[in-house]
């Protein structure tokens, strides 16, 4: 079985740590180029923090689509040398990571430690087909 984490909790940490990382370059990235000014603007944080996950079920929905075509292997036309798939995959994961930076989580960890508690679950979760 694969294992997406290595045992060693040092190590786990350490690639949590650059995910942490990884998220707040993300979001300042993204806020340098002016997707957060609604914050600048007085919205409060739980109605943006809404609207950006929306936006992930947008980046998500933008996947599918490209399944319900059969397109997901073609040539990605944003990003060269990649298919479609990866395309849509990597906006899913860079607006989740934004999130993360810009709420402060500590979405690495959050992970180290929902994998390892996934690796004690049952197959399946409870008998659900998927």
């Amino acid at each position: 079985m694969l294992r997406v984490l290595p045992e060693a909790p040092d190590l786990a940490g350490q690639l949590a740590d650059d995910i942490d990382g990884l998220a707040r370059s993300i979001h300042a990235d993204v806020a340098a180029n002016g997707h957060w000014v609604a914050r600048e603007e007085g919205m409060r944080d739980w109605a943006l923090a809404a609207l950006k996950a929306g936006l992930i079920g947008t980046e998500v929905s933008e996947l599918l689509e490209e399944y319900r075509a059969g397109t997901e292997h073609d040539q990605s036309k944003r990003i060269p040398g990649f298919t479609r798939e990866e395309d849509e995959v990597a906006d899913i994961v860079i607006r989740s990571l934004d999130l993360a930076g810009a709420r402060g989580l500590r979405l690495g960890h959050a992970i180290a430690a929902k994998l390892q508690a996934n690796r004690g679950r049952s197959r399946g979760h409870g008998g659900k087909r998927f």
